[in-house]
């Protein structure tokens, strides 16, 4: 979530900088505010997925720790495995576009 947050304002940042410097204009091919807020905030929501999903699962298992029944489930490993995998990407990809 906290690099959501940064994702999302990083556009600003820069900015924000290329008003202090005003000697040397930033690059046309770096993200627009609206893309980097749309990456970050997308960042920010798988997180407060996770966040609920494992909240789910942790009162799930503790309640079937305490009838006797419990049998781990490994789906939070996979969702958010394959979650951060799809954002890393996505982020990867982002950064390689806008230093084209």
């Amino acid at each position: 979530m906290g690099l959501g947050f940064i994702v999302a304002r990083f556009s600003l940042f820069l900015k924000e900088f290329s008003i202090i410097t005003k000697n040397q204009p930033i690059s046309q091919n770096l993200p627009t505010q609206h893309s980097s807020t749309i990456l970050g905030m997308s960042m920010i929501g798988l997180g407060i997925l996770l966040i609920v999903y494992a909240l789910i699962n942790y009162v799930k298992a503790q309640r079937a720790i305490e009838a006797g029944s419990y049998v781990p489930s490994h789906s939070i490993m996979y969702l958010a495995s394959i979650g951060l995998v799809v954002f890393g990407v996505i982020v990867l990809v982002y950064l390689i576009l806008i230093s084209v």
